[in-house]
């Protein structure tokens, strides 16, 4: 379990979860889905194609820290990365140390 700084609030306890069965990650605040990133395998690319922040937990970095935690796993997989998803995307382009992993 991770904790995430807030300006001026109490860090938030969250959880990252590979849900392999419906092929995306969830990070959990208590036992809520805060977040959610969808993908698809094929071969050797997992293709990012929708990330969703629940509207009461937006601007926590929730997102932020699930796709971190993504790009770690699916880097650790072998795999490489297509980015349908405009927030996966944009977080690469902010952390270059993920470049490598784009198809």
């Amino acid at each position: 379990m991770q904790n995430l700084e807030r300006e001026g609030q109490a860090p938030v306890a969250h959880r990252i979860l590979h849900n392999t069965d419906l092929e995306r990650f969830e990070i959990y605040v208590g036992e809520e889905v805060g977040a959610y990133a969808d993908y698809v395998d094929v071969g050797e690319t997992r293709n990012f194609d929708h990330t969703v922040t629940k509207g009461r937990f937006e601007g926590q970095g929730l997102a932020s820290a699930l796709i971190e935690h993504a790009l770690d796993t699916t880097r650790s997989e072998g795999k490489r990365v297509v980015t349908s998803c405009s927030f996966v995307l944009g977080f690469i382009e902010a952390h270059p140390q993920y470049n490598d992993l784009v198809a």
